[in-house]
């Protein structure tokens, strides 16, 4: 597992145990439907 795909299940579980959608994050956050999108995919090279 890289640090892309260890940073998506984090986000993944969190949302779980916060009761939260993507959606509601991309709110809260201010984040970009695509970026959040692209995190969750695993596609976003800039997750450090």
């Amino acid at each position: 597992m890289n640090i892309s795909e260890a940073v998506a299940l984090r986000i993944k579980e969190l949302l779980t145990l916060n009761n939260l959608t993507q959606y509601k994050l991309e709110k809260i956050t201010g984040l970009p439907h695509d970026t959040i999108k692209s995190i969750m995919k695993g596609k976003s090279k800039g997750v450090n």
